[in-house]
């Protein structure tokens, strides 16, 4: 396959670097499940319907400047796995990742060939705890707003953002069935907020839809998805990588506190 994949430390990078310059930007986590719901078809914590499915294809064919797609590409076939990456944590054979792309760019309006990381955050959590927990103190005072889980305990908000964050509350499965009510809440929050900030998602495949929704109306905030490192941090064993890795959560948010 003839494209540019950028490592897990770039795509931190990328993302840090739309910040800084406090512009518009986006950090899309596309995986097999987003690219299951802009085909039509349900996946394992979301079914599919027909505004659903119009939303993730438009977040697919989202385009601009500081735009930053990623899907989960990094295979040993194509020579884009990193230090730590094996079967179970990230690693993806080259038959699989064929599929995946194949499916996106037969979705997409416009042939792309340059894509970041899907896991930039956990895999660096992982391999670099300290260039995560950079990026994070970097990015923690800036977010402003926190659209995800309802059980995600206030204090790992806390740890990971700041006191004054704003929690809005989505259904921890099927979170679609009210995206109009999350979405309604989070206008009324940001209502004549003008200032600079960065809004976090981590509401699964969901999530993609609802940054696209504010991506259209808004012009002052960075969307960050969050990705899986949330749930590894939240107890919750959603992913076989944090079986295989053995990630210490404890020790990563007592080192974040430091």
């Amino acid at each position: 396959m003839n494209f540019i994949l950028h490592s897990t430390e770039e795509t931190l990078d990328a993302v840090l670097d739309v910040i800084s310059k406090k512009e518009k930007g986006v950090y899309l986590r596309f995986g097999d499940g987003d690219i299951a719901l802009a085909s039509g078809i349900s996946e394992l914590y979301q079914s599919i319907n027909e505004k659903l499915f119009g939303l993730m294809r438009e977040s697919v064919n989202l385009r601009g400047k500081n735009v930053i797609k990623t899907l989960p590409l990094h295979c040993k076939e194509w020579d884009t796995l990193e230090d730590g990456m094996c079967p179970g944590n990230h690693e993806n054979n080259s038959e699989w990742c064929e599929n995946i792309i194949n499916s996106f760019l037969n979705i997409s309006d416009v042939p792309e060939n340059e894509f970041y990381s899907t896991v930039a955050l956990s895999h660096q959590a992982i391999q670099n705890p300290t260039k995560t927990i950079s990026f994070l103190r970097e990015i923690g005072p800036k977010v402003k707003y926190f659209i995800g889980n309802e059980n995600i305990p206030k204090e790992i908000l806390d740890i990971l953002f700041n006191e004054n964050v704003i929690h809005i509350k989505t259904p921890s499965r099927d979170s679609f069935s009210k995206f109009d009510q999350i979405y309604t809440n989070f206008m009324e929050k940001v209502a004549d907020d003008d200032e600079y900030s960065v809004v976090v998602t981590s509401m699964g495949c969901t999530g993609r839809a609802m940054q696209k929704k504010i991506w259209d109306r808004y012009d002052n905030f960075f969307l960050f998805d969050f990705g899986s490192l949330m749930d590894s941090l939240c107890g919750w064993e959603t992913r076989v990588w944090m079986e295989v890795t053995n990630f210490d959560k404890s020790k990563f948010l007592e080192d974040l506190k430091k």
